[in-house]
């Protein structure tokens, strides 16, 4: 007789055949790869009460990886959850990256290592999740080296203490909030400067010396470096310091209509993103 497996017995059956010592441990073994290595993590339960595991990923040093958006080369990270037990969804949180440049242009990634927090959604609340991740990514000195790494991990339904790595990684995943917020921090306006230049306005905090503008778009936008420039017209909402960033875009072709850009805004330790709908640049005659 056939028999048909639920989320609730197919999770019991892979934690039957789990590597002994995983199932109460607050982290797998490590998937060791050349200048890096990566491993899950019980990351405990967020303040907005979903269950938490991180992707941990230590670097050699001088060596750097990938944001899910890596600038002009290279590949974002790319995870795999289908070998995982009692699993609905899986999502992959991102701390606020850092830009980095050399000799072949700019990218946007993490030096030395990051914790990548995960927000975990049960088949089945009341039993463990079989989490199995194979998560293939680059590491980058000079040259960069694709690799993939493979760990497994049970979470049990009651969460253990929050994890303080992932709790420090998750403060700094971006903020959502709406354009204009009233705030020190705020993303304004966006515009095209042509066909082939972004400006968004911004107000950043008094104090803070040093904000980078990350622009993400639909598959088969390109957008370059953000360069910032002082701005002497108040951004509606903001109490901080009016600044504009102007950045080069490469749109598709056959680009036209509506199209929703996404802002990331970090200054300091603080980091913001929203979402802004804009038409398409108009093209040349």
């Amino acid at each position: 007789m056939l028999r048909i497996l639920t989320p609730a017995t197919l999770a019991a059956a892979m934690l039957a055949v789990w590597p002994a010592g995983l199932a109460s441990a607050a982290e797998s073994a490590w998937s060791q790869t050349p200048h890096a290595r990566m491993r899950l993590v019980d990351g405990g339960t967020a303040p907005d009460g979903a269950r938490l595991a991180g992707v941990e990923i230590v670097l050699s040093p001088g060596f750097k990886t990938y944001w899910r958006d890596p600038g002009e080369s290279g590949v974002p990270p790319v995870f795999d959850w289908s070998a995982s037990g009692n699993l609905k969804a899986a999502e992959a949180l991102f701390p606020a990256p850092s830009r980095f440049d050399d000799p072949a242009g700019f990218y946007n990634g993490y030096k030395g290592g990051v914790v990548l927090p995960v927000k975990v959604t049960a088949a089945n609340p009341a039993e463990p999740v079989a989490l199995a991740v194979k998560l293939d990514y680059a590491v980058c000195e000079k040259i960069c080296i694709p690799v993939r790494g493979e760990a497994q991990l049970t979470l049990p339904p009651a969460a253990a203490a929050t994890n303080p790595a992932v709790s420090a990684a998750l403060a700094r995943v971006p903020v959502r909030q709406a354009p204009r917020r009233p705030g020190d921090l705020t993303i304004g306006e966006a515009g095209w400067e042509g066909v082939k230049a972004l400006k968004v306005t911004a107000s950043v905090p008094d104090a803070e010396s040093k904000a980078e503008l990350f622009v993400e778009g639909p598959s088969g936008w390109f957008f370059g470096k953000a360069e910032r420039q002082p701005s002497l017209s108040p951004v509606q909402g903001g109490a901080g310091r009016p600044v504009a960033f102007t950045l080069p875009v490469e749109p598709p072709a056959d680009a036209s209509g509506r199209v929703t850009l996404r802002l990331t805004l970090v200054a300091g330790a603080r980091a913001i993103e929203s979402e802004l709908p804009l038409d398409a640049p108009a093209k040349a005659p």
